[in-house]
C-alpha cells in the first residue's frame, strides 16, 4: 500500500534564508509527486549542507523519493537510523516511510514495529494511514486479532477515507482466518457495494465466495466465484467454483472446473487436490470411467483418498472384482483407524454385491456398523427416553458423520434435543438432516421443525423467514398451513409489521378453512386500518375459535371505532363486552374505553361513574388497575373531573399520578387540565406551587419548556418582566417547537414591546423601527441593519439602512449608519453604489474610527474595477496617514499590486516581498502569487524556476481551494515554461479534481486540452 503523507509544516515567514527555503521547497516536491526532482533537490543539500541543524529532514526528504521511484531497499536503509532520533521533528513521518518499506520487503515483524513508533507520537493526521498499514503487518505476522482491532480503528476514524477500502478488506481477511464468516459475507458485500472499481475489488469478490461457502450458500458462492476478476486469485476461484458445484449436486460442473483448474493453473497449489476431486466428482456426476481416468492406478498407491475412490468407480464401473481386490489389499495395510472402517465398509458392500453374503455380514461386523445404534436411537424416542436417544445417535454422527444413516441419526437427535427444551441444538440437527435428504416430506417437516426450534429459542425474525420460505409448499396441506401463519405471527413478534400483515392476508387468502382462520383474521385486523381493520373484527367475531379470540376481536373493534372517533358504536361493543364476564385484565381495560367514550362526548359525569369500580378496593386478589392502566384512567380520571368542576376529586387523582411515578408527560398533561380549570380567584400561589410540583418531576426538555412557559406568564401577570423574560427565555431553548411555549413567548414579546425593551429580540427591534417617532428607533434601525448584515442578509440589511440621515436627521448614528449601508452594498454585490456612498462620506469629517475604513474602501475598490491610479492613489493617503490601521497590509498588497499595473516591477516586488517575510496568512499567499507572477513574466528559465518556488510554497503551505487552485495554474505555466509538460498536466488535473468550481479549473482544461494535442 502506497499513501502520500500528510504534511505538517510549521507556519514559518514564507520568505527565508537558502537552507530553509530549500527544504520547504522539497516538501513542495514532495506534495507535486516529483520525486526524481525531490532526489535531486535533497542530495544537493546533503552535499552543500551535512552539518545542518535540519539535515535529518533532508535525509528523510530523499528517503521518500527513493521510496516513490521503487527504490525501498535503499529507502529503509536511510530511514531507519532517523526514526529513532530523539526530538527528530519527522520522525513520525519517517517511521511510517519506515513501516511502507519493511512492508514493501517482506519484514512484517519489523513493519509493525515501525509503525507501532509512528503512532506513538500521536500525531492525528499520521493515525489513520499507519493504522491502516500496521493492520497489514499484523496481519501478514498471523496477528489476526490485533489487525482486526486497527483496521476497525481505520474505519472509526476515517470511514470514507483513502483508507477505508483496505481497511474493510483487512477484516475481512481477518474474519476469514477466525471462521466468522458471516462477518467475511457482510464486510465483503460493503466493499464491493462501495468500492466496486477498486484494485482490490477481485481479491474481496474471492473472500465473499470463500465465505458464501463456507455459510452453506453454494449457489450464491458459485456466482460470486464467477464474479472474481484479476490473477491473483484466478485458480483459488475456479477451486471454489468446483466445490460449490459439487454442494449443488451439479457434479459434471464441478469435474469440468476442477480439470479447468489443472489445465490452466498447472502450476497452481490446489493441483494435486484438484486431481483428486476431478475423479470424485466424475464419478458423482455418473462417470465411472471418466473418474478412473482421473485417478490412474499408477499414481495413487495401495491405500489412500485416491485409492479410495478408484476403488469406488471401479465398481461403478461394473469391475466389482478388481474394486474388491483394491478394498481388502487397503482395508488390511490401512492404519488409520477411520479409514480402515471406510475399507471395512467398501469392502462388505463389494462382498454383498459379488454375491457372498456371509463373508458380507463378517466384514460388516468388523467395521462395526451404524444401524444398530441408529435402530437403538428410533426405540428410544418411542419409549419416551429422549436422553438414551440422544447419547446413542450423538454416538453414532461422532464416530461416522458421513454415515449412510446420517438423516436418521440426525433425525432422532434433533427430536431427542426438541423434546429436552435444547431448541438451538435442535434446530442445527434438524436442518443438518434437512440439507441432504432426498425425501421432500420429510424435508419439509424437519425443516418446519427447525423454524419452530428458532422461534421458541427466542429469534422471531429468523424464525419468520424460516416459516416463510416453508409456507411456499405447493398445496394446501397441514405443513403449508402451519409454515404460512406461523410466518406471519413470527414476524409480528420481531416487529415487522408490514411483513405480518401480508402473511396474515397470504394465510386468509390461501386457506379459507384453515383453523387457524379466526387468530389470523383477529391479527391482522390489529395490523389493518379503518373499515378494512373492522371488517376482519366482525368476521372474528363469528369466525369458529375460542371464546377468548372472539372477546379479543369484539374489544379491538370497540378501540378501533374509539380510535375513529365513532364513540357510540364502540360504547356498544364495550358494554357487550363486559356483559360477557370477559377476563379481568380485558374487562378493566373495557370499562377504560368506556369511560374514554363518555368523556370523549362531553359526558363527563358518565365518563366518572365508568372509572369508579376501577378505583373500587378489591375484596380480595389482585386490584382492577395496573400499570400502564391505572395511570391512563387517573389521568382520565383528573380531565373528566377538572372539566366537571370537581377539582376536589381531580386533585386527589393528579396525586395518585404523582405516588405511582407517572411519566412528566402525562402528569404535566394532568396539571395543564387543573390549572385550566382553576377558577381566577385561586391567585398565582396555588398556580405556582401546582407548577413547581411538576416542574420537580419533568425530565423531557418539551415539558421542561411548556412549564416554564407557564412560570413566565405567572411572573408576568405578577409585574417581575426581568424574570419573565429568564422564564421564556429557558422555556424557549428547551422547547422552542412547542405552541404553547410559542404562545407565551408571543405574549411576554408583546409586554417587552410595550415597555421598549429593544434589546430582547429581533422582533421588538423591528417594531420599534416601524415608527419613527418612537423612543430609539434610530438604535433600533442600526442595530438591525448591524444585525442583518452579520447573518450575511446584506441586501437586506442595505434596505433597512436606506435614508436612515432622512429618517432620523440629527442621530449620532448618522455617519456610522452611512458607512454600515455601504458596506451591506457591497456586500451584496453592488460595488457601483457601494463606491458612491463610500466616496460620499469620504467628503465629510467621519472622525479617525471611520477615515481610514473609508479610504480602504475607496481605494480597494478602485483597484478592483481597473482603476490603478486612483486605487494607487487612496490607498497611498491611508497608509502615511494612519500606518497603524488594522487592514493596513491589505492595503499595501493592493496598493503593490497597482505599482505592478502601472510597470513599477521592482518597487511592486519590494512591497511583495516585505508581505511575504511578514505575513503567514492569506496575504502572504497573495504577495507569493503575484511574485510568481513577476518571476514568470520574465520569459527566461531562471525567473520561471524562481515562479515555480514561489508558486509551490503557497500550493504546499495554504489550505484554501482557491489560493491552491492558482498556485497549482502558476506551477503548471511554470512547468510548462521549463518543458516538463507531464508535470504541468498533474497541476492542472489537481485543479480540476480538487476545485472544479473555480474560474482556474475552466483554465486547466484548456491546457489539458492543449498540452494532449501536442
Amino acid at each position: 500500500m502506497r499513501l502520500l503523507l500528510p504534511l505538517a509544516l510549521a507556519a514559518l515567514s514564507l520568505l527565508q534564508g537558502e537552507p530553509e527555503d530549500s527544504l520547504r521547497y522539497m516538501a513542495g516536491l514532495a506534495a507535486k509527486g516529483l520525486p526524481a526532482e525531490l532526489q535531486r533537490e535533497a542530495e544537493q543539500f546533503l552535499r552543500a549542507y551535512p552539518n545542518h541543524g535540519r539535515v535529518s529532514e533532508a535525509r528523510y526528504r530523499l528517503a521518500s523519493a527513493y521510496f516513490e521511484q521503487g527504490r525501498v531497499a535503499e529507502a529503509a536503509k536511510l530511514l531507519s537510523p532517523i526514526a529513532v532520533l530523539s526530538g527528530f521533528d519527522l520522525a513520525p513521518e519517517a517511521n511510517f516511510r519506515l513501516g511502507q518499506c519493511e512492508l514493501d520487503l517482506g519484514r512484517p515483524k519489523e513493519a509493525a514495529a515501525a509503525l507501532e513508533r509512528a503512532l506513538s507520537f500521536g500525531k492525528e493526521y499520521l493515525e489513520v494511514p499507519a493504522r491502516a498499514l500496521l493492520g497489514d503487518a499484523q496481519l501478514s505476522a498471523g496477528r489476526v486479532d490485533e489487525a482486526g482491532r486497527s483496521f476497525r480503528r481505520v474505519l472509526e476514524l476515517a470511514p470514507k477515507g483513502e483508507s477505508a477500502p483496505d481497511a474493510v478488506c483487512g477484516l475481512a481477511w481477518c474474519a476469514l482466518r477466525s471462521q466468522d464468516h458471516a462477518a467475511v459475507q457482510d464486510l465483503a458485500g460493503k466493499f464491493l457495494a462501495a468500492f466496486p472499481g477498486h484494485g482490490r475489488a477481485g481479491e474481496v469478490q474471492f473472500l465473499k465466495a470463500e465465505a458464501l461457502f463456507e455459510l452453506g450458500r453454494p449457489e450464491e458462492s458459485l456466482a460470486a466465484y464467477g464474479k472474481v476478476s484479476g490473477e491473483a486469485f484466478a485458480d483459488a476461484a475456479v477451486r471454489g467454483a468446483g466445490f460449490a458445484c459439487a454442494a449443488l449436486g451439479r457434479h459434471a460442473d464441478a469435474a469440468e472446473a476442477f480439470a479447468l483448474l489443472i489445465q490452466r493453473h498447472p502450476q497452481s497449489r490446489f493441483v494435486e487436490e484438484a486431481r483428486l476431486q476431478l475423479g470424485v466428482e466424475r464419478l458423482a456426476a455418473g462417470d465411472p470411467r471418466g473418474a478412473l481416468a482421473a485417478l490412474p492406478a499408477e499414481t495413487l498407491g495401495a491405500s489412500g483418498e485416491g485409492a479410495y475412490w478408484r476403488a469406488r468407480a471401479l465398481s461403478a464401473a461394473g469391475e466389482d472384482g478388481a474394486a474388491l481386490e483394491l478394498a481388502t489389499r487397503a482395508s488390511r495395510g490401512e492404519a488409520d483407524r477411520e479409514k480402515a472402517a471406510r475399507w471395512a465398509s467398501l469392502r462388505a458392500d463389494l462382498l454383498a454385491r459379488t454375491g457372498r453374503p456371509d463373508e458380507a455380514r463378517a466384514a460388516y461386523e468388523a467395521a462395526d456398523t451404524d444401524y444398530a445404534l441408529q435402530a437403538a436411537a428410533v426405540a428410544s424416542l418411542e419409549a419416551k427416553r429422549p436422553e438414551e436417544a440422544l447419547r446413542l445417535a450423538r454416538k453414532l454422527l461422532e464416530r461416522n458423520p458421513r454415515s449412510t444413516y446420517r438423516q436418521e441419526a440426525l433425525l432422532a437427535a434433533a427430536e431427542a434435543l426438541f423434546s429436552l427444551g435444547q431448541h438451538a441444538e435442535a434446530e442445527g440437527a434438524y436442518l443438518a438432516a434437512a440439507e441432504a435428504d432426498k425425501d421432500a416430506e420429510r424435508r419439509g417437516r424437519s425443516r418446519l421443525r427447525a423454524a419452530w426450534c428458532r422461534y421458541l429459542a427466542g429469534d422471531a425474525v429468523r424464525a419468520a423467514a424460516m416459516f416463510k420460505e416453508l409456507s411456499r409448499t405447493p398445496g394446501d396441506g397441514p405443513l403449508a398451513d402451519e409454515a404460512c401463519f406461523m410466518a406471519a405471527r413470527a414476524a409480528l413478534d420481531a416487529g415487522d409489521t408490514r411483513s405480518a400483515r401480508a402473511g396474515y392476508d397470504k394465510y386468509l387468502e390461501r386457506f379459507p378453512q384453515g383453523t387457524r382462520r379466526g387468530e389470523a383474521l383477529l391479527a391482522s385486523a390489529r395490523l389493518a386500518d379503518g373499515s378494512e381493520a373492522d371488517a376482519r373484527l366482525e368476521a372474528a367475531l363469528a369466525a369458529p375459535g375460542s371464546e377468548a379470540t372472539a372477546a379479543e376481536a369484539r374489544f379491538e373493534l370497540a378501540e378501533r371505532l374509539s380510535k375513529a372517533g365513532d364513540f357510540e358504536g364502540a360504547l356498544t361493543h364495550y358494554e357487550t363486552l363486559l356483559r360477557s364476564s370477559p377476563p379481568p385484565a380485558l374487562a378493566a381495560s373495557s370499562r377504560y374505553g368506556q369511560a374514554w367514550c363518555h368523556f370523549s362526548r362531553g359526558r363527563n359525569q358518565e365518563a366518572l361513574a365508568a372509572l369508579a369500580p376501577l378505583f373500587a378496593q378489591p375484596s380480595g386478589g389482585a386490584p382492577a388497575l395496573q400499570g400502564e392502566l391505572e395511570l391512563a384512567a387517573l389521568e382520565l380520571s383528573v380531565f373528566a373531573a377538572s372539566r366537571q368542576g370537581d377539582l376536589a376529586a381531580a386533585e386527589r387523582h393528579f396525586r395518585l399520578l404523582e405516588e405511582r411515578g407517572a411519566s412528566d408527560t402525562r402528569l404535566w398533561a394532568a396539571a395543564s387540565a387543573l390549572l385550566e380549570a382553576l377558577p381566577p380567584e385561586a391567585g398565582g400561589a396555588r398556580r405556582a406551587e401546582l407548577l413547581e410540583r411538576c416542574a420537580r418531576a419533568a425530565k423531557s426538555p418539551a415539558v421542561k419548556g411548556e412549564i416554564e412557559a407557564q412560570r413566565s406568564l405567572l411572573c408576568l401577570a405578577a409585574g417581575d418582566r426581568e424574570q419573565a423574560l429568564q422564564r421564556i427565555d429557558a422555556a424557549w431553548r428547551a422547547a422552542p417547537q412547542s405552541a404553547a411555549v410559542r404562545e407565551a413567548a408571543c405574549t411576554v414579546g408583546e409586554s417587552c414591546l410595550a415597555a421598549n425593551d429593544a434589546d430582547s429580540g429581533q422582533g421588538i427591534l423591528r417594531a420599534l423601527a416601524r415608527d419613527e417617532r418612537a423612543p430609539w428607533a434610530d438604535r433600533a434601525v442600526y442595530r438591525l441593519g448591524h444585525w442583518r448584515l452579520s447573518r450575511g442578509e446584506a441586501r437586506g440589511a442595505a434596505q433597512d439602512l436606506a435614508g436612515f440621515a432622512g429618517r432620523f436627521p440629527g442621530s449620532a448614528l448618522k455617519l456610522p449608519a452611512r458607512f454600515l449601508e455601504a458596506e451591506a452594498l457591497l456586500r451584496a454585490g453592488d460595488s457601483a453604489k457601494a463606491l458612491t456612498a463610500f466616496e460620499g462620506l469620504g467628503a465629510e469629517d467621519v472622525g479617525v474610527e471611520l477615515a481610514p475604513k473609508v479610504l480602504f474602501r475607496v481605494g480597494t475598490l478602485h483597484c478592483k474595477a481597473g482603476r490603478w491610479a486612483e486605487g494607487e492613489r487612496e490607498l497611498t493617503v491611508l497608509l502615511e496617514r494612519f500606518p497603524k490601521f488594522e487592514n493596513g497590509p491589505e492595503a499595501q498588497l493592493w496598493q503593490a499590486r497597482a505599482q505592478a499595473e502601472r510597470g513599477e516591477r521592482r518597487l511592486a516586488r519590494t512591497t511583495f516581498e516585505t508581505l511575504a517575510r511578514a505575513d503567514r496568512g492569506w496575504i502572504g499567499a497573495e504577495s507569493l502569487l503575484s511574485l510568481g507572477e513577476l518571476s514568470l513574466a520574465s520569459g527566461d528559465p531562471a525567473g520561471a524556476e524562481e515562479a515555480l518556488r514561489h508558486f509551490l510554497k503557497v500550493a504546499v503551505l495554504f489550505s484554501d481551494v482557491e489560493l491552491v487552485a492558482r498556485s497549482n495554474w502558476g506551477a503548471g505555466r511554470a512547468l510548462e515554461a521549463l518543458g516538463r509538460h507531464d508535470k504541468a498536466a498533474e497541476c492542472y488535473r489537481e485543479i480540476v479534481s480538487k476545485a472544479p468550481k473555480t474560474e482556474w479549473a475552466s483554465r486547466g482544461r484548456e491546457r489539458l486540452v492543449a498540452l494532449a494535442s501536442r
